[in-house]
């Protein structure tokens, strides 16, 4: 074999190492010889990435950020910090310690036990019972629970329906209608 054909068997060689390459990989490129198959993936398939209705975080405590309409769902125990940056709607179903911080649309609380610290959202509902809430504003407070416990600096509307809670807030006195028995709502 000449020079010539030395180089132009070359040429073949390396076009035919390119096709296959490229066939076992399903995205046109050389494989990195230094990556493992598992790091190996098309450049058409989706990175994993969490819905805003996940748990971010790990061992003790998560932390999770919501915004614009966004929601997130507490369905387990335990700790969990929340950010709200600018709207976000929180639903606390299981009996955690959850602290929101920032400004949410709303919160929902239809948990049993669940203890909640908060800076301040446009609707709070409680629907369970035996919650301890502690929020600096809330715009409209619904409680239609049993033995809640709620503490607020500002709070405009209260409407009560369940029975046995106890509302305290420091500032204007709010627009009160309590449909339920033995609540106490005052400022203290």
């Amino acid at each position: 074999m000449n020079g010539k054909e030395t180089l132009s068997a070359l040429a073949i060689t390396s076009a035919f190492v390119l096709a296959l390459s490229a066939c076992g990989n399903g995205a046109g490129q050389t494989p990195d010889p230094m990556e493992s198959p598992a790091e190996t993936a098309p450049m058409d398939a989706a990175p994993d990435a969490e819905s805003p209705t996940q748990d971010e975080g790990g061992e003790g405590g998560d932390e999770m950020t919501v915004s614009g309409e966004d929601e997130h769902r507490v369905s387990d125990e335990g700790a969990i910090d929340i950010t709200c940056d600018g709207g976000g709607e929180i639903y606390v179903e299981a009996a955690a310690e959850v602290t929101i911080t920032g400004d949410c649309w709303d919160i929902e609380i239809t948990a049993d036990g669940a203890t909640v610290t908060a800076d301040q959202t446009r609707g709070l509902d409680i629907e369970g019972s035996d919650n301890e809430v502690t929020i600096e504003s809330v715009r409209e407070l619904d409680i239609e629970g049993d033995n809640n416990t709620v503490e607020t600096t500002s709070v405009e509307e209260v409407e009560v329906e369940g029975s046995t809670n106890t509302v305290t807030y420091t500032e204007d006195v709010p627009d009160i209608q309590d449909d339920g028995t033995d609540n106490t709502i005052e400022q203290g």
